[in-house]
């Protein structure tokens, strides 16, 4: 792996962890594709800059604090695999959450191309070799 290339995700996470959009969006591709978990009752997938912007205004309006924190960053071989957690209390129900999560990331001409969350390694792994 590319140490640009686990920068550039340490960087995004950053960028979402203090809720900067105009910063995130400078390092994602104009075509970026994301797959949401946590808003996969109402919408899983966002694509483009608008639909970054709706993705994170849609994470933070059910987890207005919501802090992702990087644990690793692997290459597996076509792209990469994020161990990170994240804590967060529900805006509606006030429970604090504490979850792990696997994300696979593509990377484009140096910026983030894909980006999706998974529940496990495997899924993540899969879907960074876009093998989905």
């Amino acid at each position: 792996m590319a140490a640009d290339d686990e920068e550039l995700v340490r960087r995004a996470f950053a960028a979402y962890a203090s809720h900067d959009v105009a910063r995130l969006l400078a390092l994602l591709d104009p075509e970026i594709e994301i797959r949401s978990l946590m808003t996969e009752a109402e919408r899983t997938i966002y694509r483009g800059h608008q639909g970054a912007r709706e993705w994170l205004q849609a994470v933070l309006e059910i987890f207005p604090d919501w802090k992702p924190r990087v644990r690793e960053v692997r290459d597996v071989g076509g792209g990469l695999v994020v161990a990170f957690d994240a804590s967060a209390t529900g805006a509606g129900s006030g429970v604090p959450i504490f979850q792990i999560y696997w994300q696979a990331v593509r990377i484009r001409d140096g910026r983030l191309a894909y980006f999706g969350f998974w529940r496990t390694e495997a899924e993540a792994r899969a879907a960074a070799r876009d093998e989905r």
